[in-house]
């Protein structure tokens, strides 16, 4: 799916795009390096949680690219991003009333992930709004 003959790319979204690629690096790096033993965080550390970022950043990163060169679906896939972080982010939450150990560092990166990925939904949807 491409975007419209002569579409532009906003400068909103390619911010959202520059956003969510630097976020989703980011986390690829960060996450590689936790599951690789490179580093040890002074925290509990819920590896199905380092797994989920490092996939979800690399999906990020495909989307961050997408939503540079304007293509339809990429305001989608950002919105699916903001949701599977919303929903993890609720599962994390959950499990720290019940008593799991989950560190504030998680909690605070998963909802930036949450922040980020639902501005660069909404910048995009609006931005494909106006092009139409």
């Amino acid at each position: 799916m491409a975007r419209v003959s002569g579409q532009r790319t906003s400068r909103s979204q390619r911010a959202a795009a520059i956003v969510g690629g630097v976020f989703g690096a980011a986390g690829m790096v960060a996450g590689t390096r936790v599951l690789s033993g490179l580093d040890v965080p002074d925290y509990p550390v819920l590896r199905w949680l380092v797994v989920y970022n490092v996939v979800t950043s690399a999906v990020s990163l495909v989307v961050a690219v997408a939503l540079w060169r304007g293509r339809r679906w990429a305001a989608y896939a950002a919105m699916g991003l903001a949701g599977a972080h919303a929903l993890v982010l609720v599962g994390l939450a959950a499990l720290r009333v019940t008593g799991t150990g989950v560190a504030n560092d998680s909690l605070a990166a998963m909802g930036l992930r949450t922040s980020v990925w639902a501005l660069a939904a909404w910048t995009a949807s609006r931005s494909s709004r106006s092009t139409r």
